[in-house]
């Protein structure tokens, strides 16, 4: 009883009111008993109106024993979904590769999920977990624990998650022998455009010069260049998961289908694009600032090659 149990207090209020059952927080009646193996084990009567359901599924993980796992590894968090559980529930759907969804990620159990599953089948199973950026409490063990949202929580837990594999990898390589584990994921905030917007309904004497600003520089002020990159292949009609790699100064999206270009251009640089026959090329217009040959040359050369370009 003085090992640190939960139910202590209730155990220890039973005991000294002469064994007789007692009520506890929730005002369900209690009582321990003593099992065969000599474990001292609570007993409570529900109410007949229930607010929640039993489960019936059994074996699978509790919330508690997953709180206790996760608190190992410094990450807080209260009443998170055991893994073992959602194994099991992935486990339904028989296919190879496909992606599962949680809109209330919480601490991300699903992503830690998918890359134990991953492992342990060889499946290519992707997740996508939605978290809103709810505060922690600043007294909270998670906000002393570096996170300060919810959302934090979530992703320092797939980081351990991916750790934790990786150490396994590198101790026992001959059990990864899966072209398709994949232990990478990749984070996205909503926020406001990182381009300026042509307010026509807003010009006045007063801000027609700041307007006109955005004319010239159309990006706000310190948007990081991977932002702007993923806002461009949206408002192209790509995907979030669709293949980027960077080749110099510019970005091949979708096996090249898509070029963006957000760093410095010139002669060179643009025939390396065209020669690859991409289908759209976009860049910043403020690339050709004070070379209006090389934009011009640019725009013929890019029709020429049956290449949709656009500036910004």
């Amino acid at each position: 009883i003085e090992s640190g149990w939960s139910s202590k207090d209730l155990a220890l209020e039973f005991i000294e009111g002469n064994m007789k059952p007692i009520v506890d927080g929730k005002g369900q009646e209690t009582i321990f008993v003593i099992t065969k193996t000599g474990a001292l084990e609570v007993i409570k009567k529900r109410k007949e109106n229930q607010s929640h359901v039993i489960s019936v599924i059994t074996n699978l993980g509790n919330t508690q024993t997953t709180s206790a796992n996760l608190k190992r590894e410094n990450i807080h968090f209260d009443y998170p979904k055991p893994v073992q559980l959602e194994k099991y529930l992935l486990s339904m759907n028989t296919g190879d590769e496909f992606i599962v969804l949680d809109f209330f990620g919480g601490s991300g159990t699903l992503a830690q999920t998918t890359f134990e599953l991953n492992k342990e089948k060889k499946k290519g199973i992707k997740f996508i977990v939605v978290q809103l950026p709810e505060q922690c409490d600043i007294n909270s063990a998670a906000y002393k624990a570096g996170c300060k949202t919810i959302a934090d929580v979530s992703k320092e837990r797939i980081k351990v998650a991916i750790k934790k594999i990786e150490k396994e990898k590198a101790e026992k390589p001959d059990m990864f022998d899966n072209g398709k584990l994949d232990l990478g994921f990749k984070v996205f905030k909503l926020t406001s455009s990182n381009f300026k917007i042509w307010r026509s309904s807003d010009v006045n004497e007063e801000n027609l010069v700041q307007q006109l600003e955005a004319f010239k520089n159309p990006v706000h002020a310190n948007s990081p260049e991977q932002n702007m990159l993923y806002e461009l292949m949206l408002k192209a009609g790509y995907q979030l998961t669709d293949k980027v790699e960077q080749t110099g100064n510019y970005f091949a999206i979708a096996n090249g289908e898509l070029i963006i270009a957000l760093q410095k251009l010139d002669d060179k640089t643009i025939q390396r694009i065209i020669a690859t026959k991409p289908k759209k090329v976009i860049t910043l217009d403020n690339l050709f600032t004070g070379n209006d040959q090389l934009k011009t040359n640019t725009v013929l050369q890019m029709k020429d090659a049956e290449i949709d370009f656009k500036t910004i």
